[in-house]
């Protein structure tokens, strides 16, 4: 348990950062694309910045890669980038420049140490992870689904075949989708109401509505109907009504055999 505790803790870690490293990805890219980008007397063109840090910055232009100091940049394009600084002396930070100064806190969060942390603790578990997927785990899961699918369908078809006079059951009960026809027909309802479920609010009606008539097609009581809507019991109702019996009262057989002798006669 301890294992799969920490698992689960290091598994909620990864999807947090991830989560942040996308939302952080995405409002850099947003604020770090630049017509033109000046260095001393070289002017970039189609520039984006693509890392920072304290010192440098890395950016794509038209005709290539390249980095420049921070301390070569100018103030207004610092800002823009999303770098802190200190306002100038005998100014007050405009607007502008104070919503700037806001957002830099989400901007230099790629450039922070504990978040490059982070990411690398993401990137070790991750890669551990996708170790472990190998070709015969994805075929163990691949095969599991279908197992569990088949297994749906067969009980399926003998909830069919018991509520079913005569007990014939379409092939359309191995098809996704289309196998609801016969569960309908099951339960003595049109076939073609299976149209519905691409109208939500229809389609669980009628499931609720279904619900209770295949109890009924079954020979089994409302309450088999009502744990068919609810979580995790409508698992084992739907299994009830696959591998139970029909409800019905067998007559008695007239093979009995007794083990007395015949009956007999009243002296008068």
């Amino acid at each position: 348990m301890p294992k799969l505790e920490q698992l689960f803790a290091k598994s909620l870690v990864t999807a947090f950062a991830g989560v942040v490293v996308t939302f952080s990805a995405l409002t850099a890219q947003a604020d770090d694309f630049l017509d033109t980008l000046r260095i001393g007397s070289v002017v970039y063109s189609n520039v984006t910045v693509f890392n920072k840090t304290p010192e440098d910055i890395y950016y794509k232009h038209s005709f290539g890669f390249g980095n420049a100091k921070v301390r070569d940049l100018d103030r207004p394009l610092l800002l823009k980038l999303g770098y802190e600084l200190p306002p100038e002396e005998g100014a007050s930070p405009s607007v502008f420049d104070q919503s700037m100064l806001e957002s830099s806190a989400v901007t230099n969060l790629v450039a922070d140490p504990r978040f490059q942390e982070l990411q690398a603790l993401v990137n070790e578990h991750m890669g551990d992870v996708l170790d472990k997927v190998t070709p015969e785990v994805i075929y163990g899961i691949t095969g599991g689904v279908i197992a569990l699918y088949l297994f749906y369908c067969f009980c399926a078809r003998l909830i069919c075949v018991k509520a079913t006079p005569g007990g014939k059951v379409s092939p359309l009960i191995w098809v996704p989708i289309l196998q609801q026809i016969p569960l309908l027909r099951a339960a003595g309802l049109p076939g073609w109401w299976f149209l519905t479920v691409i109208l939500p609010p229809i389609w669980c009606i009628l499931h609720i509505y279904w619900s209770f008539r295949i109890a009924q097609a079954r020979g089994k009581s409302w309450v088999v109907g009502v744990l068919l809507l609810l979580p995790v019991t409508n698992v084992f109702a739907f299994l009830y009504l696959a591998f139970a019996g029909d409800g019905k009262v067998l007559p008695p057989s007239s093979n009995v055999i007794s083990l007395g002798g015949p009956p007999r006669r009243a002296v008068a």
